[in-house]
């Protein structure tokens, strides 16, 4: 995520405090309060005060963002954020023709911009003579397939995005597949968000080819898809020859347990993912047996999230049993898994060969009783356990 609202540029030097002191005391329409979303400081302090507690309800003028402008490219700048400031193209187009010679930006964040097409087009513009912009938000911009194929011709032509987010746009199946086809020539790309763009199965199948062909992609998040088992499938089949990617990120997803096994049999035969969220896909013990296999010879996976899905004891068990074995997991998240007292205990049970967990999460499970306590505590020193607090409570 982009850093936080409060300090993302910083301006060294007298003037470019005073343009802004005289936009914040203008009587524009904008009140000018949008200097916050888009200019952070270490100074003046008084600055932020005088402007923290307004909103933007309107974009920012065409004749601020050349003020602003003319100040960025003077500056020493690194990061900017401009997160729902823009509401006509003309403005936002000025900032980014702006940003097209500067050499010093490396974070852009343009959330909640509603850049359509044509604002699409020209950040792909951006991307294509920019040499130092790394790190790129798009979030909730309403980014429709025709502006994702524009945005696609900027990922072909650019060396040196390494992180791009578009969560919660309307890129649909097309729009992935447009992005999809771009990945696979692209060698920049490290980090990809694609969550809530209402991806579907379809959507992911053509996402699984990049996968398989991608060098440089190490983290891919695409969660609140519905990809269902077909799209899990997809992307499990291109898990078995990648050999770069160490993050995936499919919550709320609905794989069900026939996703949910061809991804766990997958990494069987994977050795470089390192975290897998799996967390609210309606998986059952089903799904739990197929990774307790797969923990018994992958010895890479670092984090494994099967939280919220109704594994319950039978599951747990098993689980467990794959864990005894395991020399890599280190983190096993199992909250609001369904599961009692004799889960837990399996897990706990487990711990006793496992030398390399240190994470165990057991929260949301009510069936669990006092009763693990004394097991709890007797791993405490070297695995860091949560329960509800009822449990722990004196």
């Amino acid at each position: 995520m982009f850093p936080s609202p409060a300090s993302d540029l910083f301006f060294h030097n007298f003037d470019v405090h005073q343009a802004i002191l005289n936009l914040l005391s203008s009587e524009d329409a904008l009140s000018l309060c949008t200097v916050v979303p888009i200019l952070r400081f270490k100074a003046p302090h008084f600055v932020h005060r005088a402007i923290s507690n307004k909103r933007v309800k309107k974009g920012i003028a065409t004749k601020n963002v050349e003020l602003i402008c003319s100040s960025l490219n003077s500056s020493d700048i690194t990061s900017l954020n401009a997160t729902r400031l823009f509401r006509a193209r003309i403005p936002f187009m000025t900032f980014i023709n702006t940003l097209k010679p500067n050499q010093k930006v490396t974070m852009l964040c343009l959330d909640g911009n509603t850049i359509a097409a044509g604002g699409a087009r020209a950040i792909a513009e951006l991307l294509e003579v920019n040499s130092t912009i790394k790190y790129l938000e798009l979030r909730a911009n309403g980014i429709e397939p025709e502006a994702a194929a524009f945005l696609a011709e900027g990922l072909v032509r650019t060396k040196t995005l390494s992180f791009l987010d578009l969560t919660t746009n309307f890129l649909g199946p097309q729009g992935v597949a447009s992005l999809s086809q771009a990945l696979c020539l692209n060698t920049s790309i490290r980090s990809l968000v694609l969550s809530d763009v209402c991806m579907g199965a379809d959507g992911a199948q053509a996402l699984a080819q990049p996968l398989r062909q991608s060098k440089t992609l190490r983290v891919l998040k695409i969660r609140d898809n519905r990809i269902g088992p077909d799209g899990a499938i997809a992307l499990a089949r291109a898990l078995e020859t990648n050999s770069h990617l160490e993050v995936l990120d499919l919550q709320r997803n609905g794989i069900m347990n026939e996703g949910a096994v061809a991804i766990a049999n997958a990494l069987e035969v994977n050795q470089t993912l390192k975290n897998l969220n799996l967390r609210n896909n309606r998986l059952g013990w089903i799904s739990a047996e197929a990774f307790g296999q797969t923990l018994k010879v992958n010895s890479t996976l670092r984090v494994l999230g099967l939280d919220d899905n109704m594994i319950k004891d039978q599951g747990v068990s098993i689980l467990a049993d794959g864990l005894r074995l395991n020399t890599a997991l280190q983190k096993l998240d199992l909250n609001t898994s369904r599961m009692s007292s004799v889960g837990a205990m399996s897990l706990l049970s487990a711990l006793d060969s496992n030398q390399t967990l240190r994470r165990l999460d057991l929260t949301g499970n009510s069936d669990i009783q006092r009763d693990i306590v004394p097991s709890v505590d007797r791993h405490s020193a070297r695995v860091e356990i949560f329960l509800d607090r009822n449990l722990t409570a004196d």
